[in-house]
C-alpha cells in the first residue's frame, strides 16, 4: 500500500462525497491522501520536494534576492505596536467613502432608494 501524505489541509469535501454520511466523514478526517514523495514523509504540495537552501551561499543569495524583492513594496501601515497610524486609518476611511458614494449612486441611477434620510 502507497504511504499517504496525511498533512492536515481543507479538501473539496463536497466533491468528493459521494452521500451526506461521507461527506461528514471527509469533513472530520481533513487529511491529505496524496502519495508522498519517494524517500520523505509529505506529497509534492505540503513539502515533498521542498529544501530550501542549505549550504551559507545559497542562504546569502536567497536573503539577497528576498531582500531586493522587497524594497519595491509599500511598508506594512501597521505600528511595532499593531495598531494603525493615522494616515492609514484616513486611508481606510476615504476608500470606504469612496465605495458607499458609489454604491449609492448606482442605487439611485437603478431607482433605489435604500438609503435612510
Amino acid at each position: 500500500m502507497v504511504q499517504q501524505c496525511g498533512a492536515k489541509c481543507r479538501m473539496s469535501a463536497a466533491k468528493l462525497a459521494k452521500s451526506p454520511d461521507e461527506l461528514i466523514k471527509l469533513l472530520r478526517r481533513n487529511r491529505c491522501r496524496r502519495p508522498v514523495v519517494p524517500g520523505r514523509n509529505r506529497c509534492h504540495l505540503h513539502g515533498g520536494y521542498s529544501t530550501g537552501p542549505r549550504s551559507a551561499e545559497a542562504k546569502a543569495e536567497m536573503s539577497k534576492r528576498t531582500a531586493a524583492a522587497r524594497a519595491g513594496k509599500p511598508r506594512n501601515p501597521k505600528t511595532a505596536t499593531g495598531r494603525y497610524t493615522l494616515q492609514a486609518k484616513l486611508a481606510r476611511a476615504a476608500v470606504t467613502l469612496r465605495i458607499t458614494a458609489a454604491v449609492d449612486a448606482r442605487h439611485e441611477a437603478r431607482g433605489l432608494n435604500i438609503a435612510a434620510d
